[in-house]
């Protein structure tokens, strides 16, 4: 049906989630409890756009920005035989 992975930068604080799905579109919650929680983190996101996935337009995409904190969980939406890609940074502090 679909998977979603994470994977941390060794040595370091970054991470990187990928996701994949079948035929049929849907919307994932990412967990981010494996984040410390409180913790303020920045997610670059890139998913299917409008039209986007497998049987649609490749080119169909969408890149954003959020701040998310560790311990609370982020919907993405995947298009048919679509996915998305995330890199989740820590804040800096001002």
């Amino acid at each position: 049906e679909y998977a979603v992975v994470a994977r941390q930068r060794r040595g370091g604080q970054d991470w990187w989630l990928g996701g994949v799905t079948d035929g049929s579109r849907r919307t994932v919650e990412i967990d981010f409890s494996f984040l410390p929680k409180g913790k303020r983190y920045t997610a670059e996101i890139w998913r299917d756009g409008p039209g986007g996935g497998i049987d649609g337009d490749r080119f169909a995409m969408v890149r954003e920005m959020r701040t998310i904190t560790g311990g609370e969980t982020l919907s993405v939406m995947m298009e048919p035989g679509g996915g998305f890609g995330m890199a989740v940074t820590p804040r800096k502090k001002r």
